[in-house]
């Protein structure tokens, strides 16, 4: 993005990157940050004292092309001068002389600016009048000369018609805008479509104003342009605003509409995490007040549809409050009324919602059942490809958690199919994190930072919300079990002060413990006895999980027996919600009874954590697994003793084989240990 704007040119590429970086803004991989950066003061003057030698002719052409942006179409330039095209080549013909511009190979009739810089440079030399009334003009001249648009053409005469709305183009602005907007929907690129509907929001009060019904329609359209760019609080901010319009203009139709445009198509939650937004909770509530009784009006677009959306909505916006019961009850009501319609798509967005009110800390009994009616709509092949994606997703995350990997890569593969299909951001970066999360868990740490990597870019430039917390857990989880944990510290702190931070404060003691620093478990753990208070969401499994590890490591026998009948009827299920896979429940059982002094449930647990993670194919935690089932067995009988070294053996040659350092060491520590015992 530097050396687009600034054409490789070693001056001013080092201007923008010191720029960038006083701005504290080096490390930001997204467009915005490069594009919002003025021009450098020494850059701006360079350029001034180059174009200051040219005819005072060409100084004004070169000022005209400015605003045309890199690329300068000589006859839309002429026909803003007054002249030719021919003349403006002839005018201009100074400036390629003196590097500033050359000629387009790919498109005669065609100019480019040699550095982005020296076009915002000139721009930046003009008035606000001046400029604007430029854009005016180039508007008229794209009409005049671009009979047939193209979506390019399309887009400049959105962009220039809204840069000089003050001089006079907001109407015609307004009208690029939404056409634009409506083009790039049809061609899926969701992002761009949002921008330009946002482009029609910002000239609504100069084009029309006063218009409620306009204001509405272009705020609904903003909103679900928004969803689809998965900028979820973008969208509730919008069409929150197109409630209100609604509700002031006395039309609960239109107000329910607009609510219903807050169903997202999403596995995650269309919040950020432990927020409720009270705001739109009261919308919501509102909408549903207004609506006629279920069943009085069925069918997909009738009473019933409008329900369940609604209903289905409204769980999802009461996810993290503080009464778990009513999102459960809301979706159920929303998979009830969807049944009514007979719209298998109304249908599965109902059970999506209905998969994330029931997505809490313990497995609930119909998850399964949820998971198996969604997959079987989109095998019949009557889903849009984005709730496809979201069918497979839900699918796939149910498969692992009950240690199914054959089912789990063959619904990942779908998913990622059809979220490739849908163009829908959100869904495509969700892959990108469970696609890291497996990888993760195999022991390819390598596939697994460039899967998290390719993620966050795109999740932080759409929805954004802790993409970069995220990001971080993936990193430290990856540094731990290369053994560079040390390397990593300065991502610990502000994964404890974020909102994810009473997990990470057990899944960062869970680290400690694996990598034998029980001084530092022991400072993140609290008093001695306590259990800890984690959220009934979904990341309590994988958070417990860690805590059962940590207080049994500690000797904590008062909070380990908590834990233990905690998490007794868990027993079969895997931990793996956040990507940190930390073994499953029957590990953690293993640690929890040995702890408590009860060998042979310890042994129990420990075999069937082994038989389990060795079917799943999941090698480090497999490694860790054989570990404790090795510990456990060298402290029994002659036998025993042999059949623990074994494991140890075995955990050793896989965490090797893997390049699991932690439980390298933990070998060590075991056959340290046992052979003191011994003596």
């Amino acid at each position: 993005l530097v050396h687009e704007r600034t054409g490789g040119n070693p001056f001013f590429l080092g201007e923008v990157i010191e720029l960038l970086a006083r701005q504290d803004q080096a490390g930001d991989p997204g467009a915005d940050a490069v594009g919002r950066t003025r021009v450098p003061a020494a850059a701006l003057d360079v350029v001034r004292r180059r174009v200051g030698l040219l005819p005072a002719g060409t100084q004004r052409l070169l000022s005209a092309a400015s605003v045309l942006g890199i690329d300068i179409d000589l006859d839309v330039l002429g026909h803003v001068a007054g002249i030719s095209a021919a003349e403006a080549l002839d005018g201009l013909d100074a400036a390629v002389t003196a590097g500033l511009l050359r000629e387009d190979d790919t498109r005669p009739g065609r100019l480019r600016f040699a550095h982005a810089l020296v076009a915002e440079a000139l721009v930046a030399e003009l008035s606000p009048a001046r400029r604007a009334r430029l854009h005016v003009a180039v508007v008229a001249a794209l009409e005049a000369l671009r009979s047939a648009v193209t979506d390019d053409d399309l887009a400049r005469l959105a962009h220039h018609a809204r840069e000089g709305a003050v001089a006079g183009s907001a109407v015609p602005g307004f009208g690029y805008a939404v056409r634009a907007a409506e083009a790039a929907a049809a061609q899926g690129a969701v992002e761009v479509a949002a921008a330009r509907w946002e482009d029609a929001h910002r000239l609504l009060d100069l084009a029309h104003p006063g218009d409620a019904a306009r204001r509405y329609d272009v705020l609904v359209a903003l909103g679900r342009a928004r969803e689809a760019a998965d900028d979820q609080a973008g969208a509730q901010q919008a069409l929150l605003a197109a409630i209100e319009v609604a509700r002031v203009e006395g039309d609960d139709a239109a107000m329910r509409c607009a609510a219903g445009a807050l169903a997202a198509t999403t596995l995650w939650q269309p919040h950020a995490y432990g927020e409720v937004n009270l705001p739109l909770v009261r919308a919501l509530e509102t909408a549903l007040d207004t609506a006629p009784d279920a069943g009085s009006d069925a069918g997909a677009d009738g009473t019933d549809g409008e329900q369940a959306v609604l209903l289905g909505a409204l769980a999802d916006a009461l996810y993290y409050g503080v009464d778990a019961e009513r999102p459960d009850v809301l979706s159920a009501r929303a998979v009830t009324a969807a049944r009514r319609t007979d719209d298998p798509n109304r249908l599965a967005l109902a059970l999506s919602q209905r998969f994330r009110a029931i997505w809490r800390g313990s497995q609930h009994p119909e998850q399964a059942a949820v998971a198996d009616e969604m997959r079987a709509l989109a095998a019949a092949g009557r889903l849009t490809p984005g709730l496809t994606a979201v069918a497979h997703l839900v699918h796939a995350l149910t498969a692992l958690m009950r240690g199914d990997a054959v089912s789990f890569e063959r619904d990942l593969d779908a998913a990622r199919a059809a979220a490739d299909r849908s163009r829908l951001p959100g869904l495509v970066s969700q892959v990108g994190w469970a696609d890291a999360g497996w990888s993760l868990a195999r022991g390819r740490y390598d596939d697994a930072e460039r899967h998290a990597d390719d993620a966050h870019a795109l999740y932080r430039r759409t929805r954004g919300w802790e993409a970069d917390d995220i990001l971080a857990a993936f990193h430290l989880a990856i540094a731990h079990d290369r053994g560079e944990l040390h390397r990593a510290h300065e991502a610990i702190a502000p994964l404890l002060a974020g909102r994810f931070g009473a997990a990470a404060r057990e899944m960062i003691g869970w680290m400690h413990v694996d990598a034998g620093d029980l001084d530092a478990a022991r400072a993140l753990a609290g008093p001695a006895g306590a259990v800890p208070d984690l959220p009934q969401d979904w990341l309590w499994m994988e958070a417990t999980t860690a805590a059962a590890h940590v207080r049994a490591a500690l000797g904590d026998t008062a909070a380990a027996a908590a834990l233990y009948r905690t998490l007794a009827p868990e027993a079969g299920r895997m931990d793996v919600t956040a990507g940190v896979f930390l073994g499953g429940v029957d590990l953690a059982l293993a640690v929890l009874a040995e702890a408590l002094g009860d060998a042979g449930a310890a042994r129990r647990h420990a075999d069937d954590a082994v038989a389990r993670l060795e079917a799943l194919g999941t090698r480090p935690a497999l490694a860790r697994a054989l570990v404790v089932r090795g510990r456990l067995l060298t402290a029994g009988d002659a036998d025993d003793r042999a059949a623990g070294g074994a494991d140890l053996d075995r955990a050793a040659a896989v965490a090797h084989d893997v390049g699991v350092v932690p439980v390298l060491r933990a070998v060590d520590r075991v056959q340290a240990t046992s052979k003191v015992a011994s003596v």
